[in-house]
């Protein structure tokens, strides 16, 4: 139970300072590119910022990008991409499991 609490805590912060940083360099947009979310994880240092890693940065890539462009991320990489599993993680962590989909995707 306290696991999921700060997993959930961990990614409303995380999400909060990525949207911050995209917000100030990118302007306001409905979705933002993989590059200018990796520039967002480097630059805050968040996630795995030495080099990029679709794995461990799938939450951002999931929030911020349009799932087209997540699928293809994921695909690339030769992974699994499940955006509707990403997205039922993120609507749980972010409004306790209330939305399925996030930002109108």
């Amino acid at each position: 139970m306290f696991k999921q609490i700060f997993r959930n805590r961990r990614t409303k912060q995380i999400t909060t300072q990525i949207s911050q940083y995209l917000i100030r360099q990118h302007g306001i947009h409905k979705h933002y590119r993989q590059d200018q979310v990796d520039e967002a994880l480097t630059a805050l240092k968040l996630g795995n910022f030495e080099g990029i890693s679709v794995q461990e940065n799938r939450l951002a890539y999931g929030v911020f990008c349009t799932e087209k462009e997540y699928r293809a991320i994921y695909q690339q990489a030769g992974i699994d991409g499940d955006y509707e599993g990403i997205q039922l993680e993120i609507a749980d962590a972010l409004y306790k499991g209330k939305s399925g989909r996030m930002l109108g995707h």
